[in-house]
């Protein structure tokens, strides 16, 4: 049940439902007819005015910070957009906006559901398919086919294979398998790489137990993995019918991907090594080229393109369960270059360009010496610092992803970055003076 409602930015209120449950059958039903007969619109118009949806549809604007803004866009520049919305014009500036989004746009429904508006401020079709998780979330399954099933092919590709995964699921909270199997056989031919990994998943547990029980997953017995009451359950007929089941059958699944001694997260962190980092920066140092970059040739390339495969599967498998193991792989691999980093930097503050480091004559100008001294200082010192700031740069990019579990290391990490360009831009000004 949690996996189909993941998405869901907030949920509708039971006794709203309860109130308006009798209305909005009969006006769903007068709508899927109108759109079967090409007449959608007037039917969206029809389902507007029962509803009491808001507003009329336009243009929308969202905002960088959040707000949402929607009329219709009267005028363009490369700088600006100027949008007249209950009246009044405003102009907003283009660096402020997240995206906008124009009517007659065949954007995501589910986008639309995720940006935070309000229920009234959604289209119809999108209140309908919140609508839907809403009668998922409490367990009346049998109204959601009739009200999805009409929705398929009226918003985008991802729209229809979440009201395809909402029916699976469904399906399943019935124990109506034959209809669940066929949908997830249907989604292994013209589903999403993403779509097919989870769809494979639920036959293969399907069909590692007979009987829908739960007995065990990927070859491992469910007695290993699952509390002593979850087990007892698991060994009746039909156990994955109950949602609590399925998960926990789905996320054995996903831990045996992560966990793997071949391609998991322990797997990766076995294969780094601080000395063929070491081996690696020099070697970048010594072929003296600009466009050879260090984070092309990582030692363990391999290895994380695996396990970052391996968090790709298992997030497909249940959406939104790998994150932690994800944060993980980028936590493990951001130490190994820290560390690898810290015991090199001391190096690059010796190799820094000095005064001292140079023969000055009585007059305070470098001697011809002192000059080839100087600049051979300065070329050393720039070329041991660009394998250096590179990796910081990519610490940096794999950080970004998860901004407040790793802040710390971003913060430390974005300030040497800093105080190692201005070196840089230090040493790359003062290398052709005859005055240091």
């Amino acid at each position: 049940m949690q996996t189909a409602t993941r998405t869901m930015n907030g949920e509708m209120d039971q006794a709203r439902i309860d109130r308006g449950a009798a209305m909005d059958v009969q006006v769903r039903q007068a709508s899927g007819v109108l759109r079967r007969r090409g007449l959608w619109r007037v039917g969206a118009m029809l389902c507007g005015v029962l509803v009491a949806a808001a507003a009329a549809w336009g243009d929308t604007i969202v905002l960088k910070d959040g707000r949402i803004i929607e009329g219709e866009i009267v005028r363009e520049s490369s700088r600006y957009i100027r949008i007249k919305s209950q009246g009044i014009s405003r102009s907003i500036r283009r660096k402020d906006i997240e995206r906008i989004e124009r009517e007659g746009d065949n954007t995501s429904l589910l986008d639309a559901m995720r940006s935070g508006r309000a229920y009234t401020k959604l289209s119809p079709l999108a209140q309908e398919l919140k609508d839907a998780e809403a009668l998922y979330r409490l367990g009346r399954f049998e109204e959601i086919p009739p009200l999805v099933e009409p929705l398929i092919g009226e918003g985008a590709k991802e729209d229809d294979m979440f009201i395809r995964w909402l029916l699976i699921e469904n399906y399943e909270r019935q124990g109506k398998w034959e209809e669940a199997e066929a949908l997830l056989k249907k989604t292994l031919e013209d589903g999403r790489q993403e779509d097919k990994i989870r769809a494979q998943a639920h036959l293969d547990i399907f069909e590692e137990n007979p009987g829908y029980t739960l007995r065990k997953v990927g070859g491992k017995r469910a007695r290993h993995f699952l509390p002593w009451d979850m087990y007892l359950r698991g060994k009746r007929r039909n156990a994955l019918q109950d949602p609590e089941m399925m998960e926990a059958a789905l996320r054995a699944k996903l831990n045996q991907l992560v966990r793997s001694e071949e391609v998991g997260v322990v797997a990766f962190s076995e294969q780094l090594d601080q000395r063929e980092m070491f081996e690696l920066i020099d070697e970048t140092i010594e072929e003296d080229d600009h466009a050879s970059m260090v984070v092309k040739s990582l030692p363990y390339l391999d290895a994380l393109h695996r396990a970052e495969t391996a968090v790709y599967k298992a997030d497909a498998i249940l959406p939104g369960a790998a994150r932690g193991f994800a944060l993980d792989l980028v936590r493990k691999e951001v130490l190994h270059l820290d560390e690898v980093l810290r015991a090199s930097l001391g190096r690059l503050e010796e190799l820094y360009p000095r005064p001292e480091d140079a023969a000055v004559g009585a007059d305070g100008v470098l001697t011809p010496e002192g000059r080839e001294q100087w600049r051979e200082r300065c070329d050393t010192f720039l070329k041991e610092s660009r394998p250096r700031v590179e990796l910081i740069e990519y610490i940096l990019r794999r950080c970004s992803a998860y901004p407040s579990e790793l802040q710390g290391m971003i913060e430390m990490w974005t300030d040497v970055l800093e105080r190692i360009e201005q070196m840089q831009q230090s040493a790359t000004r003062n290398r052709n003076r005859a005055r240091i």
